[in-house]
């Protein structure tokens, strides 16, 4: 025998020990040849998932997917069996794979024919979504086990059927495969992504389920169309809302810089979605008037932030009443550049405003130190409270004593003035003014007294005169009577500036930038009709000088360009400050 001969009968022999299991062997441990002395452990024989023997006389069952039948008990177990060699399949074997994966294609392409159809998550998804994992499986193994045989035609012809079934049964996902609901969070994102609800409201046209979808609330969180600004009109906006409900769940309205879009298309939209609304952005909506505000008053209720700047069709006045009896969650309120804060507006409607603003701000005031006041006495009754409780807090216990000391001071000398007030009104004793004097300053120094030793026995030693509250340093607060304090965005300032340069003005300080406006200014009514001379007077709100219209037109020729801007200003002749633009808020004297 020659060299090959023998190679051959080794490779033989060498397949034949790695296949052979170890039940060959004897319960003794002996083996009749050399050949079934050697096992192999059945982790080495085991491929894939398959690492377990359970039973001592074949392999373990599928680990996934159903049990297979009583005609395919035989199939099933020899798929699995171990071993490297492949062996010719006999024509009955070949008869039962067929038969197995006809029966599983089959079945498999009813399953995904049926999830399909399924666009909500139901008991019935689950079910076939779990019978398509077993087919899966049972077409898996059937693959496994044509790996173990010799090809053949058929065979072959039955792998790349049991492929193709694999491949369709777990495709790659696709857009129109996903939920709706699913496919509704998707293009919720959509313009956030790209700043504009152009590009959503063009998937609309892709078919009829995203043109359905599209219209849907879930997809309509937020609506901003400022970036079409320029050519947004009534028409294209009424052509978006439409009547179908789709912004029923808006929580965000942005409008700014709508210059074309009237209050009629405005007031469509906030009944659409003011349920939900709390975020509305009008700035620069010109053609908004104070109706629209009067609309958003009764249609959303729940308004957080409101950007009235430069909607100067809206009254400021009614604008701030609206927001003391309406919006009870409302945060923030922007009115610059409204009716009354641009143009020429009259004295008279500028000094309402101003009387109002300030009510508003000392109603808060003083609903912020009732407060403080409250706070303060319930920490000082509670630090007598806890007076002697520990002997560690001596230091606290002296600290509540200096509080309680200060309360008991301020309430009794708080209680002599208001007897003393009470006499003098009812007439029964003459109070001189130095003791109501020394009675008042001895009452305001107990309360400083009082509150300083609070601050200091609550915040401890590391505490100072910045240990204080936000809202008691806050300089655009307001009252709300509906609900807690909002913040007036750079109304108040700027309110209280021009009220104080409207009282220069009236005390006589010399704010006149013209000769008219001195003469107006010094002279009285009747010598101002014997000069025959009326002039109508602006003062201008960035530095508090008074012109006269006509000295105002001339003194603007002398326009400049200040540091390289390409944008022209006005300097005041007076002081060199910015003028107002043609057209800018200015007050009109009278």
């Amino acid at each position: 025998m020659s060299d090959a001969a023998n190679m051959d009968d080794a490779i033989d022999a060498r397949e034949f020990k790695v296949s052979v299991p170890e039940t060959l062997a004897d319960a003794s441990g002996r083996a009749d040849s050399p050949e079934q002395s050697i096992s192999t452990p059945s982790y080495e024989t085991q491929s894939g998932f398959k690492r377990l023997r359970t039973e001592p006389s074949g392999w373990a069952n599928e680990a996934e997917g159903s049990e297979p039948r009583a005609d395919e008990q035989s199939g099933a177990a020899a798929d699995e069996m171990p071993g490297t060699s492949r062996a010719v399949a006999t024509p009955d074997e070949v008869r039962q794979l067929q038969a197995r994966t006809k029966t599983a294609c089959s079945q498999l392409a009813e399953v995904i024919i049926q999830l399909r159809r399924e666009r909500e998550w139901t008991q019935q998804k689950d079910d076939n979504t779990a019978k398509k994992r077993d087919l899966r499986s049972t077409l898996r193994s059937v693959e496994r086990r044509l790996d173990k045989l010799l090809p053949t035609k058929q065979l072959d012809s039955l792998r790349k059927y049991i492929t193709f079934a694999l491949k369709k049964a777990h495709p790659v996902a696709q857009l129109t495969d996903l939920l709706d609901d699913e496919l509704q969070l998707i293009l919720s994102r959509v313009p956030l992504t790209n700043g504009s609800p152009k590009q959503l409201l063009a998937l609309s046209a892709v078919s009829k389920r995203f043109q359905k979808l599209i219209r849907q609330p879930a997809v309509w969180c937020d609506l901003d169309l400022s970036s079409h600004a320029s050519f947004l009109t009534d028409r294209l906006l009424l052509n978006i809302v439409r009547g179908d409900g789709a912004f029923s769940l808006l929580r965000s309205v942005c409008l700014g810089g709508c210059v074309r879009v009237t209050d009629a298309a405005v007031c469509k939209l906030l009944s659409a979605c003011g349920a939900t609304l709390e975020h509305l952005d009008l700035q620069g909506c010109t053609l908004v008037k104070t109706s629209t505000i009067q609309h958003a008053a009764l249609a959303c209720p729940h308004l957080v932030y409101l950007d009235l700047f430069g909607c100067t069709g809206v009254d400021t006045l009614e604008a701030l009443r609206l927001s003391d009896d309406h919006w009870p969650k409302l945060e923030q309120l922007f009115l610059m550049e409204t009716s009354r804060l641009s143009g020429r507006v009259p004295q008279d409607s500028f000094v309402e405003l101003a009387q109002a603003v300030e009510a508003r701000r000392a109603r808060w005031q003083e609903s912020a130190a009732a407060q403080q006041r409250q706070r303060l006495e319930e920490e000082g009754n509670q630090m007598a409270v806890d007076q002697g409780s520990s002997e560690v807090g001596a230091g606290a216990t002296g600290g509540a004593g200096t509080v309680a000391a200060a309360w008991s001071t301020a309430m009794a000398t708080a209680a002599a003035v208001d007897a003393m007030v009470d006499a003098a009104t009812a007439g029964v004793a003459t109070i001189p003014a130095t003791t109501m004097q020394a009675a008042t300053v001895a009452a305001a120094a107990s309360a400083a007294t009082m509150v300083a030793a609070a601050a200091a026995a609550v915040a401890g030693p590391s505490a100072g005169p910045s240990a204080m509250s936000h809202d008691a340093l806050c300089e655009e607060a307001a009252d709300c009577r509906c609900g807690p304090a909002l913040k007036l965005v750079d109304l108040p300032k700027f309110v209280g500036v021009c009220r104080r340069r409207l009282d220069a003005w009236s005390d006589g300080h010399p704010v006149a930038a013209c000769d008219h406006a001195m003469v107006m200014q010094g002279a009285t009514g009747g010598q101002q009709g014997a000069g025959g001379h009326h002039a109508v007077l602006n003062m201008l709100p960035n530095c508090g000088h008074v012109l006269c219209v006509e000295c105002e037109q001339k003194s603007r020729v002398n326009m400049v360009r200040r540091h390289g801007d390409t944008e022209y200003v006005y300097p005041c002749p007076l002081c060199g400050n910015d003028m107002p633009n043609p057209g800018g808020f200015e007050i009109t004297l009278q």
